[in-house]
């Protein structure tokens, strides 16, 4: 870059952070999220120099002189790593120049341990299922739902743990169940959300949205709705146990888009609908919906009994890679296809060689424990999901901050190296370069164990 630190501005303005920004401190420096666009950034020690600047009280050139007297830069250095850190927060559209000087000093918070490089300072989201009462009886659920269980959380209970999210520094938050809209208090706690500013989600089987519910989400901040759909007419309604789920949805879809509100789909994925999928995307597509996601259907809960006819072999799940890759490419730039949840890389870079012939040991494993945790109806905290075998304290009780750093499960997640995952993983030529091991959870439910291989790899060992 060499015309000064702004393109756009005078070295006489005063940046400034929006105040919508998340600013959290870790190991590393700062992580930033804007939620608007649910988009993270890391920087660096020398750019959180500059980052504890930006209240606008200094201008670009007080930024640029405090930048050569702290980091030992000349004018010239200084210079160039102003501009090279506001460049990169204007791509995340977090800051903005002021003519004049700003009266407050906002301050990065979140005074919590950040001294090991193990583990981020917080989980970056949460999923939490607000209840377990659902009107569907699905073949797949992965907690058995269909009645509100005694010890979920009343509303004051609740809101004291959404309170505790904001604090601790949560980013995204995932409301799931159960049905989440079942829940009577829906409303008073998507507002109380809506106030400290997390990035929320609501998951929903579509059947119904109360119209007083749909018209309080108009008003509150809800980025973003997943329909589940898991097949087309018929046999979704077959799947779902219940008649009329998938015109009920589609009725959803179009009530939600209509009010403004954005959609996405998403299709558990098993044996007996994936050779569907295709059409399922395509009607996402048509629907008007900004994403697709697919879930790969794994044994837990009632999932458990109807494993046989549900689960995916190694070779449907290569299918599942390859349809989401042709099908990301074909709705690029009209509709995010995710691949996250697939080994989708084993296609891309099966050849790709182990760095200088020499063993690697970065770090293996998923997000469960890493950048994600997962809240029970009742407050009980576990690694993700579907690792409900595994409860690591109940937030009632135990701060999350507290089980997020002094938990021997979550350091063990962390700790995992190829070495320690057994089978063929330890000695893949993609493993922790390529591959980190896929889905403990996953590996759990299928082998008894959370260091064996996941059963979703297809890739041909050599």
């Amino acid at each position: 870059m060499n015309d000064g630190p702004s393109r756009m501005e005078s070295l006489e303005s005063y940046p400034a952070f929006y105040s919508f920004i998340r600013m959290r401190r870790e190991s590393f420096g700062i992580l930033l999220f804007n939620p608007y666009l649910a988009s993270e950034m890391e920087l660096n020690h020398p750019e959180t120099l500059l980052a504890e600047k930006l209240d606008g009280t200094n201008t670009l050139a007080d930024l640029r002189n405090h930048l050569a007297s702290k980091c030992s830069l000349s004018p010239e250095a200084a210079s160039q790593l102003l501009g090279d850190t506001m460049t990169k927060l204007e791509q995340l559209h977090a800051v903005r120049f002021l003519r004049e000087r700003n009266e407050r000093r906002p301050q990065i918070g979140n005074a919590v341990d950040v001294s090991s490089n193990l583990c981020l300072s917080a989980p970056k989201s949460v999923i939490w299922d607000l209840t377990y009462a659902c009107n569907f009886w699905c073949k797949h659920c992965l907690n058995s739902s269909g009645k509100a269980e005694a010890d979920e959380l009343d509303t004051r209970q609740a809101i004291q743990l959404i309170d505790s999210l904001h604090e601790s520094g949560i980013f995204y938050l995932s409301l799931t169940g159960g049905e989440p809209f079942l829940r009577p208090d829906f409303l008073t706690l998507l507002r109380r959300i809506s106030d400290v500013a997390m990035h929320v989600d609501i998951a929903t089987n579509g059947f119904s949205i109360p119209e007083e519910i749909l018209n309080g989400m108009r008003e509150l901040r809800v980025f973003d709705v997943q329909v589940s759909i898991d097949g087309i007419g018929e046999y979704h309604d077959r799947f779902r146990g219940r008649i009329g789920a998938f015109s009920a949805a589609c009725k959803t879809i179009e009530r939600l888009l209509d009010s403004e509100i954005s959609v996405s789909i998403s299709t558990t994925v098993t044996a007996e609908n994936i050779s569907s999928l295709d059409a399922i995307i395509d009607f996402a597509f048509s629907s008007g919906c900004k994403s697709f996601k697919a879930i790969p259907f794994l044994p837990a809960g009632r999932g458990k009994r109807n494993k046989a006819k549900l689960q995916l072999l190694p070779a449907q799940h290569r299918l599942l890679s390859e349809t989401l890759l042709r099908k990301r490419k074909e709705l690029w730039g009209k509709m995010s296809v995710g691949i996250d949840t697939t080994m989708h890389y084993l296609l891309e870079q099966v050849d790709t060689p182990r760095a200088g012939g020499q063993p690697f040991s970065s770090r293996m494993g998923c997000s469960a424990g890493n950048s994600t945790l997962h809240i029970g109806a009742d407050g009980t905290a576990y690694p993700c999901p579907f690792l409900h075998d595994f409860p690591l304290g109940n937030l009632t009780q135990v701060p999350l901050l507290q089980i997020w750093h002094e938990s021997a499960l979550l350091d063990f997640f962390r700790g995992l190296q190829r070495k320690h995952i057994e089978g063929p993983c330890a000695e893949c030529s993609l493993a922790s370069i390529v591959c980190n091991g896929g889905c403990r959870a996953a590996a759990y439910l299928e082998h008894g164990s959370l260091q064996a291989m996941d059963p979703a790899c297809f890739f041909e060992w050599r």
